[in-house]
């Protein structure tokens, strides 16, 4: 009798202590997380990141308005606003004021101050100011800049490219660390040329002479 009722108080206390086990699990399980964490939705309306209707935590795939501000982890589709900002990558077009985006860009930033990618813009930047860590494309606007370098072209007032550069500089002054291709501006400036500058000044370390006006090409 008395095995009995020790059995059956264990079996009452095993029951009572499945639901906080189930909980603690959940709690500590990485999975349930790492499933909601992005999961993507298809609309999101912002007032700022901390008053939007998706959690800023999760991705957008479709379209996104930010007034004044929003930010998502990325967004796929068209996004629309005055300052909008993504975590990780843009993949479709962006039209505001100022627009950011942490990770890579594919496709359009069309800004009227600011377009900033801060790894690879595969596409093209319009904006007053257009920031890029590396460009696969095209930028316009007054200031142009490549941390690490680009294969296209910049049209501005300002271009800087720093890193290697393959394609076209057209603006008043015109910066590469190295490039192949073509310098056309005012001044131009190039720490390796391979191809061909044209403005006013031009320096080249390796060109026929290391400063030349008009016109100056190497090989």
């Amino acid at each position: 009798m008395t095995s009995v009722k020790l059995h059956a108080a264990a079996l009452t206390v095993a029951l009572v202590s499945l639901p906080f086990a189930a909980a603690a699990a959940d709690a500590t399980s990485p999975v349930s997380d790492a499933s909601e964490a992005h999961s993507p939705a298809a609309f999101q309306l912002s007032l700022w990141d901390s008053a939007q209707i998706v959690d800023r935590n999760r991705s957008i795939h479709g379209l996104r308005l930010t007034l004044p501000y929003g930010r998502n982890w990325d967004v796929h589709g068209v996004d629309i606003g005055i300052v909008n900002r993504t975590n990780h990558d843009l993949e479709g077009a962006q039209f505001s004021v100022a627009g950011f985006v942490d990770g890579q860009m594919k496709g359009l930033q069309y800004n009227w101050l600011v377009s900033s990618v801060g790894g690879e813009a595969q596409g093209a930047q319009f904006g007053v100011v257009n920031s890029a860590g590396s460009l696969q494309g095209a930028q316009f606007g007054a200031v142009n800049y490549a941390r690490e370098g680009a294969s296209g072209a910049g049209f501005g007032f300002v271009n800087v490219f720093e890193g290697s550069s393959v394609g076209a500089e057209l603006g008043i002054v015109n910066y590469a660390k190295r490039i192949e291709g073509v310098q056309f501006g005012v001044v131009n400036v190039t720490d390796h040329l391979h191809g061909v500058q044209i403005g006013l000044v031009n320096v080249a370390r390796n060109g026929f002479l290391p400063v030349f006006v008009i016109l100056n090409a190497a090989l």
